[in-house]
Protein backbone atom coordinates (compact mmCIF):
# COMPACT_ATOMS: atom_id res chain seq x y z
CA UNK A 1 0.00 0.00 0.00
CA UNK A 2 1.46 3.75 -0.71
CA UNK A 3 0.48 7.16 0.37
CA UNK A 4 -1.31 9.19 -1.69
CA UNK A 5 1.21 11.78 -2.75
CA UNK A 6 -0.91 14.89 -2.30
CA UNK A 7 -1.78 13.19 1.13
CA UNK A 8 2.07 12.41 2.07
CA UNK A 9 2.95 16.36 1.37
CA UNK A 10 -0.06 17.01 3.79
CA UNK A 11 1.03 14.69 6.28
CA UNK A 12 4.63 16.31 6.42
CA UNK A 13 2.97 19.75 6.40
CA UNK A 14 1.12 19.40 9.42
CA UNK A 15 4.07 17.30 11.25
CA UNK A 16 6.38 20.36 10.11
CA UNK A 17 3.58 22.80 12.22
CA UNK A 18 4.03 20.62 15.29
CA UNK A 19 7.04 20.79 15.34
CA UNK A 20 7.55 24.03 15.51
CA UNK A 21 9.26 26.12 18.59
CA UNK A 22 6.86 27.04 21.49
CA UNK A 23 7.72 28.49 24.69
CA UNK A 24 6.60 26.68 27.75
CA UNK A 25 5.15 28.99 30.31
CA UNK A 26 3.25 28.38 33.72
CA UNK A 27 0.12 26.61 33.70
CA UNK A 28 -2.80 27.63 31.73
CA UNK A 29 -0.36 30.07 29.07
CA UNK A 30 1.72 29.18 25.88
CA UNK A 31 2.94 31.57 23.22
CA UNK A 32 4.37 30.23 20.01
CA UNK A 33 7.56 31.15 18.98
CA UNK A 34 8.15 34.17 16.44
CA UNK A 35 10.29 35.38 13.91
CA UNK A 36 10.09 38.25 16.32
CA UNK A 37 13.79 38.05 18.17
CA UNK A 38 12.47 40.05 21.39
CA UNK A 39 9.49 37.28 21.56
CA UNK A 40 11.91 34.51 21.63
CA UNK A 41 14.67 35.68 23.84
CA UNK A 42 14.87 34.74 27.46
CA UNK A 43 17.08 34.86 29.92
CA UNK A 44 18.38 32.03 32.23
CA UNK A 45 17.05 33.33 34.89
CA UNK A 46 13.68 32.97 33.09
CA UNK A 47 14.07 29.95 32.18
CA UNK A 48 15.13 28.61 35.72
CA UNK A 49 12.40 29.89 37.13
CA UNK A 50 9.69 28.31 34.42
CA UNK A 51 11.73 25.29 35.03
CA UNK A 52 10.99 25.34 38.44
CA UNK A 53 7.31 26.20 38.40
CA UNK A 54 6.89 22.73 36.56
CA UNK A 55 8.72 21.36 38.86
CA UNK A 56 6.83 22.08 41.60
CA UNK A 57 3.52 21.23 39.48
CA UNK A 58 5.03 17.69 39.39
CA UNK A 59 3.74 15.56 42.36
CA UNK A 60 5.42 12.48 43.25
CA UNK A 61 3.76 9.45 43.28
CA UNK A 62 3.37 7.77 47.08
CA UNK A 63 2.48 4.49 48.22
CA UNK A 64 1.33 1.97 50.75
CA UNK A 65 3.55 0.73 53.27
CA UNK A 66 3.33 -3.02 51.99
CA UNK A 67 6.33 -4.77 50.45
CA UNK A 68 6.53 -8.20 48.69
CA UNK A 69 9.58 -10.05 47.03
CA UNK A 70 8.85 -12.18 44.10
CA UNK A 71 10.78 -14.69 45.39
CA UNK A 72 7.63 -15.30 47.96
CA UNK A 73 5.45 -15.81 45.06
CA UNK A 74 7.79 -18.47 43.15
CA UNK A 75 10.01 -16.34 40.83
CA UNK A 76 13.77 -18.34 41.08
CA UNK A 77 16.84 -16.27 40.69
CA UNK A 78 19.98 -17.13 38.35
CA UNK A 79 17.59 -20.32 37.11
CA UNK A 80 18.04 -19.26 33.38
CA UNK A 81 15.11 -21.41 31.92
CA UNK A 82 13.17 -20.10 35.00
CA UNK A 83 10.44 -17.75 34.02
CA UNK A 84 9.15 -15.08 37.07
CA UNK A 85 6.84 -13.28 35.09
CA UNK A 86 3.87 -15.12 36.65
CA UNK A 87 5.68 -14.26 40.12
CA UNK A 88 5.63 -10.76 39.32
CA UNK A 89 1.60 -10.56 37.89
CA UNK A 90 1.23 -12.69 41.46
CA UNK A 91 2.98 -9.95 43.40
CA UNK A 92 1.13 -7.14 42.01
CA UNK A 93 -2.15 -8.59 41.90
CA UNK A 94 -1.51 -8.98 45.85
CA UNK A 95 -0.48 -5.62 46.42
CA UNK A 96 -3.67 -4.07 45.02
CA UNK A 97 -6.00 -6.36 46.66
CA UNK A 98 -4.55 -4.60 49.95
CA UNK A 99 -3.90 -1.40 48.45
CA UNK A 100 -0.72 -0.76 46.92
CA UNK A 101 2.85 -0.91 47.66
CA UNK A 102 6.34 -2.17 46.29
CA UNK A 103 6.80 -4.89 44.86
CA UNK A 104 10.76 -6.03 45.25
CA UNK A 105 13.07 -7.80 42.59
CA UNK A 106 15.90 -9.00 44.77
CA UNK A 107 19.46 -9.58 43.84
CA UNK A 108 20.30 -11.92 41.65
CA UNK A 109 19.72 -12.43 37.91
CA UNK A 110 15.61 -12.81 36.67
CA UNK A 111 13.91 -13.60 33.53
CA UNK A 112 10.82 -12.55 32.24
CA UNK A 113 8.95 -14.35 28.97
CA UNK A 114 6.92 -11.67 28.59
CA UNK A 115 6.01 -7.80 30.01
CA UNK A 116 5.11 -6.59 32.67
CA UNK A 117 1.58 -4.70 33.46
CA UNK A 118 2.06 -2.21 36.42
CA UNK A 119 -1.34 -1.32 37.94
CA UNK A 120 -2.27 1.92 40.01
CA UNK A 121 -0.51 2.03 43.56
CA UNK A 122 2.62 -0.51 42.37
CA UNK A 123 6.06 0.46 43.09
CA UNK A 124 8.53 -1.90 40.78
CA UNK A 125 11.92 -2.11 43.27
CA UNK A 126 14.64 -3.20 41.39
CA UNK A 127 17.23 -3.99 44.10
CA UNK A 128 21.01 -3.16 43.84
CA UNK A 129 22.72 -6.31 42.46
CA UNK A 130 19.63 -7.61 40.35
CA UNK A 131 18.71 -8.07 37.00
CA UNK A 132 15.38 -8.87 35.50
CA UNK A 133 16.05 -9.92 31.89
CA UNK A 134 13.15 -9.78 29.04
CA UNK A 135 12.42 -12.61 26.79
CA UNK A 136 13.56 -11.69 22.97
CA UNK A 137 10.80 -13.54 21.62
CA UNK A 138 7.63 -10.88 19.77
CA UNK A 139 5.00 -13.60 20.47
CA UNK A 140 5.87 -13.25 24.15
CA UNK A 141 4.16 -9.63 23.88
CA UNK A 142 0.81 -10.35 22.37
CA UNK A 143 -1.93 -10.15 23.20
CA UNK A 144 -1.45 -6.73 21.40
CA UNK A 145 -2.13 -3.42 23.85
CA UNK A 146 -3.06 0.25 22.71
CA UNK A 147 0.27 1.47 21.95
CA UNK A 148 2.22 4.26 20.15
CA UNK A 149 4.52 3.76 17.53
CA UNK A 150 6.59 7.30 16.61
CA UNK A 151 3.35 8.97 17.55
CA UNK A 152 0.91 6.58 15.76
CA UNK A 153 -1.63 4.46 18.04
CA UNK A 154 -2.03 1.34 17.13
CA UNK A 155 -2.75 -2.17 18.59
CA UNK A 156 0.64 -3.61 18.89
CA UNK A 157 3.64 -5.71 20.81
CA UNK A 158 3.00 -4.64 24.50
CA UNK A 159 5.99 -2.61 25.70
CA UNK A 160 8.32 -5.01 28.28
CA UNK A 161 7.24 -2.82 31.13
CA UNK A 162 3.66 -1.42 30.40
CA UNK A 163 1.07 0.79 32.11
CA UNK A 164 -2.36 1.91 30.60
CA UNK A 165 -4.88 4.25 32.43
CA UNK A 166 -3.12 3.66 36.15
CA UNK A 167 -2.52 6.26 38.63
CA UNK A 168 0.66 6.16 41.23
CA UNK A 169 3.12 3.59 39.51
CA UNK A 170 6.70 3.94 39.60
CA UNK A 171 10.16 1.92 38.99
CA UNK A 172 12.98 2.10 40.83
CA UNK A 173 15.87 0.96 42.70
CA UNK A 174 19.70 0.54 41.65
CA UNK A 175 19.14 -2.40 39.75
CA UNK A 176 19.14 -3.26 36.06
CA UNK A 177 16.49 -3.80 33.40
CA UNK A 178 17.80 -5.83 30.54
CA UNK A 179 15.72 -5.92 27.19
CA UNK A 180 18.28 -8.19 25.40
CA UNK A 181 18.04 -7.02 22.38
CA UNK A 182 21.14 -7.13 20.05
CA UNK A 183 22.01 -7.73 16.30
CA UNK A 184 20.25 -10.94 15.65
CA UNK A 185 16.61 -9.83 17.18
CA UNK A 186 14.54 -6.92 17.52
CA UNK A 187 16.92 -4.32 15.87
CA UNK A 188 17.42 -5.70 12.71
CA UNK A 189 13.40 -4.82 12.56
CA UNK A 190 14.82 -1.16 12.23
CA UNK A 191 16.31 -1.68 8.96
CA UNK A 192 19.89 -0.78 7.65
CA UNK A 193 20.86 2.23 10.12
CA UNK A 194 24.40 3.67 9.93
CA UNK A 195 27.40 1.09 10.24
CA UNK A 196 24.98 -1.43 11.45
CA UNK A 197 25.57 -4.89 10.34
CA UNK A 198 21.62 -5.55 10.55
CA UNK A 199 19.06 -4.55 8.76
CA UNK A 200 18.85 -5.39 4.94
CA UNK A 201 15.95 -8.08 5.31
CA UNK A 202 13.18 -7.91 2.64
CA UNK A 203 10.40 -8.57 4.88
CA UNK A 204 11.04 -8.19 8.63
CA UNK A 205 11.82 -4.67 7.91
CA UNK A 206 9.65 -1.77 9.82
CA UNK A 207 9.47 0.27 6.93
CA UNK A 208 6.39 -1.91 5.61
CA UNK A 209 4.77 -2.07 8.66
CA UNK A 210 5.44 1.72 9.32
CA UNK A 211 4.07 2.74 5.91
CA UNK A 212 0.83 0.85 6.11
CA UNK A 213 0.03 1.99 9.80
CA UNK A 214 0.07 5.67 8.19
CA UNK A 215 -1.63 5.14 5.85
CA UNK A 216 -4.54 4.23 8.34
CA UNK A 217 -4.06 6.83 10.44
CA UNK A 218 -4.32 9.54 7.56
CA UNK A 219 -7.52 7.54 6.50
CA UNK A 220 -8.84 7.83 10.03
CA UNK A 221 -9.40 3.76 10.69
CA UNK A 222 -9.89 3.22 14.13
CA UNK A 223 -7.13 2.22 16.42
CA UNK A 224 -8.51 -0.97 17.29
CA UNK A 225 -8.61 -2.28 13.44
CA UNK A 226 -5.12 -1.34 13.18
CA UNK A 227 -3.93 -4.44 13.85
CA UNK A 228 -0.99 -6.26 11.90
CA UNK A 229 -0.64 -10.14 11.66
CA UNK A 230 3.25 -9.38 10.55
CA UNK A 231 4.26 -7.03 12.55
CA UNK A 232 7.23 -5.63 12.70
CA UNK A 233 7.25 -2.65 14.60
CA UNK A 234 9.42 -3.17 17.61
CA UNK A 235 8.08 -2.52 21.58
CA UNK A 236 9.67 0.18 23.92
CA UNK A 237 10.87 -0.89 26.64
CA UNK A 238 8.77 1.45 29.52
CA UNK A 239 5.57 3.00 28.54
CA UNK A 240 2.97 4.23 30.78
CA UNK A 241 0.50 5.40 28.72
CA UNK A 242 -2.45 7.98 29.56
CA UNK A 243 -1.51 7.39 33.65
CA UNK A 244 -0.75 10.17 36.45
CA UNK A 245 1.90 9.67 38.88
CA UNK A 246 4.63 7.95 37.32
CA UNK A 247 8.29 7.80 38.94
CA UNK A 248 11.37 5.99 37.08
CA UNK A 249 14.35 6.59 38.93
CA UNK A 250 17.50 4.90 39.55
CA UNK A 251 17.62 2.10 37.24
CA UNK A 252 19.44 1.37 34.22
CA UNK A 253 17.93 0.68 31.30
CA UNK A 254 20.46 -1.92 28.49
CA UNK A 255 19.54 -3.64 24.88
CA UNK A 256 15.92 -1.75 24.58
CA UNK A 257 14.15 -3.41 21.15
CA UNK A 258 13.05 0.19 20.60
CA UNK A 259 12.84 3.55 22.19
CA UNK A 260 13.99 2.84 26.15
CA UNK A 261 11.46 5.45 28.38
CA UNK A 262 8.27 6.64 26.59
CA UNK A 263 5.72 8.26 28.85
CA UNK A 264 2.64 8.70 26.58
CA UNK A 265 0.16 11.40 27.38
CA UNK A 266 0.74 11.27 31.21
CA UNK A 267 0.20 13.40 33.77
CA UNK A 268 3.04 14.04 36.91
CA UNK A 269 5.78 12.27 35.24
CA UNK A 270 9.03 12.33 36.97
CA UNK A 271 12.33 10.66 35.51
CA UNK A 272 15.35 10.97 37.91
CA UNK A 273 19.06 9.49 37.85
CA UNK A 274 18.18 6.60 35.31
CA UNK A 275 20.97 4.93 32.80
CA UNK A 276 20.39 4.12 29.43
CA UNK A 277 22.64 2.27 27.19
CA UNK A 278 21.38 1.12 24.00
CA UNK A 279 20.85 0.73 19.87
CA UNK A 280 18.80 0.07 17.24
Amino acid sequence: MTLNKHRRHLLKAGLAATLSPVIPFSAGCSMSATSTPSSTTRSQAQWDKEAQLIRDRVARPTFANNTVFIEQFGALPNALDSDSLPALNAAIAHLVSIGGGKVVVPKGEFFCKGPIHLKSNINLHIEEGATLHFSTDSQHYKPYVHTRWEGMELMGYSPLIYAFKQKNIAITGQGTLDGGASADNWWPWKGKWKTSEWGDHAVENQKYTRDTLQVMVEDGTPVSERVFEENYLRPPFIQPYLCENVLIEGVTILRSPFWLVNPVLCKNVTVSNIHCHSFG
